[in-house]
């Protein structure tokens, strides 16, 4: 039974003040959420997080969740779908707990130091040990900075009852459940999906998206080059049905960009340095929303 060592964050003194959701809600959702991850049940998983929106309610849930971790609990059972989902909710997968009947002594600290102790273990460390790369590559990307969990993250559920896309051009073979795109379908649904956009078509952006199953879709979408990024062209063709339903299908809206005759210098760092982005020289999709008063 893990004993957590070692947690960040803490949910307030009055539980029952969270937000939307209860202390009875959450521990309702907890031990759902226990059960359908000993189930491997992927859209249980999925369906019982969704209300969920704020860290501190996934702080509470695990909290609830006494003598399990469900991030370590997903990866003990090898269920890179369900891990991916959790980590791209915000789950903590550097919570250090320690081997039952194990411990640190003088001569174990001397030869670790300020390391991770042996006799410990985490969510990452798991990943590492049962060779679950996709899960590996996540972690260590939004530990890197270069990727931020996307808290609403397509993942590939209900795939089978899901209208695909129509078109012979994508080839059925890679349209079937897995973490990303095959590469020649992402250019093809990319080109598709600006397409779509460029002419305001809500309807046509939903069907093209129907093979985006999870964030690394959207990541492998967002890396075809800097120009491709559905949001911003949705915001900036003012069309607010299609940038509201890139935004609650996982579309990160907080991707810095330059502007192109603005730089920023070094007094401009020290007034800014530990942001995200610079306000003097850079923008992202929320900016150009609040330019282009896209209110909702």
């Amino acid at each position: 039974m893990p004993s957590p060592i070692e947690h960040e964050d803490h949910i307030g003194q009055d539980k029952g003040n969270d937000g939307n959701l209860k202390q009875g809600e959450i521990k309702a959702l907890a031990l759902l959420l226990q059960e359908a991850i000993g189930k491997n049940d992927i859209k249980e998983v999925v369906k019982i997080l969704r209300p969920v929106k704020d860290q501190k309610h996934i702080n509470a849930i695990c909290e609830q969740m006494e003598g399990s971790d469900p991030l370590i609990q997903a990866i003990e059972q090898q269920n890179e779908a369900i891990a991916i989902h959790l980590i791209e909710k915000g789950f903590n997968f550097k919570i250090l707990y320690t081997y039952p009947e194990q411990s640190c002594n003088h001569q174990c600290y001397y030869d670790h130091g300020d390391g991770q102790c042996p006799s410990q273990y985490s969510a990452e460390s798991l990943a590492g040990q049962y060779n679950l790369e996709k899960v590996k590559e996540l972690m260590d990307a939004i530990s890197s900075g270069n990727h931020a969990p996307v808290n609403e993250a397509i993942t590939n559920t209900n795939i089978q009852s899901k209208k695909r896309i129509q078109t012979s051009s994508l080839s059925t073979a890679h349209l079937k459940p897995q973490l990303g795109m095959h590469k020649d379908d992402v250019f093809k649904v990319t080109q598709k999906l600006m397409e779509c956009i460029g002419k305001n078509d809500l309807s046509g952006v939903q069907e093209t998206l129907q093979v985006v199953q999870d964030s690394t879709a959207i990541q492998q979408i967002l890396s075809q080059d800097e120009s491709t990024d559905p949001l911003m062209c949705a915001i900036e063709n003012r069309c607010e049905p299609i940038a509201l339903f890139l935004l609650e299908n996982g579309f990160p809206y907080n991707r810095p960009y330059t502007y192109p005759d603005k730089l920023c210098n070094q007094w401009c760092y020290l007034d800014h340095q530990g942001t995200l982005k610079c306000p003097e020289s850079q923008y992202d999709s929320s900016d150009m929303a609040e330019k282009y008063n896209l209110k909702k």
